[in-house]
């Protein structure tokens, strides 16, 4: 018959015989770190660099108001020295000091007050101002001559009105006006034609049907 045997459990905070007793929760060895943390405030950056940031900054400023100023001079220079100018509204403008060799296609308004040495052909008004001078043939559908200008060359127009200068054949397929400073030399052919005191005409004169 086998024999039996009975055994007591073991609770859980008893040891066993020649062991150690865990340590508690309490009494677990505990290693502390100490981070040292430097927080340096602006009096405590280096002089030298502060001025290498200070310098670098400057020098930026500089360059940009130095790029700036570039760009405006060069801008200002280029339309101080700009011989065409004109708007949507005006058309173009050739200044006084400005001579053009060549010839001008435009379907804008155009005043000459330089000199232009080519045909014009233009899908608006031409006006020579007083210092202007056209050495060419101008197609045009009106212009205006001013006391002082001058075209040495052939008109073809549907308005014509000489105050100035013009030396060659003047066709006006509408109406044709000398002021009374006005000079023309050579023939002239209009629907309608108005030639003022003073002003002077020496060709032949042709009216043309509407």
């Amino acid at each position: 018959m086998a024999a039996m045997a009975w055994f007591k459990p073991k609770r859980r905070d008893e040891t066993t015989p020649g062991s150690a007793a865990a340590p508690q929760p309490s009494e677990m060895p505990t290693e502390s770190v100490q981070i040292e943390v430097q927080l340096e405030s602006d009096d405590a950056v280096p002089a030298a660099s502060r001025a290498a940031d200070a310098a670098a900054s400057g020098a930026a400023a500089a360059a940009a108001a130095s790029a700036s100023a570039s760009t405006s001079a060069s801008a200002s220079a280029s339309a101080s020295g700009a011989s065409v100018s004109g708007s949507h509204d005006e058309g173009t403008r050739l200044s006084e000091d400005t001579t053009i060799i060549g010839d001008i296609a435009t379907a804008s308004n155009l005043r000459i007050d330089g000199r232009v040495e080519g045909d014009i052909e233009s899908g608006a008004t031409v006006h020579v101002g007083g210092d202007g001078a056209v050495v060419g043939d101008v197609h045009a559908v009106r212009i205006a001559v001013d006391e002082g200008g001058a075209v040495e060359g052939a008109v073809t127009v549907d308005e014509a009105a000489i105050g100035g200068m013009v030396r060659g054949r003047v066709t006006a397929n509408g109406k044709l006006a000398i002021r009374p400073s006005g000079r023309v030399f050579g023939d002239v052919s209009a629907a309608a034609m108005q030639i003022d005191d003073g002003a002077t005409l020496q060709g032949r004169c042709t009216m043309l049907r509407r």
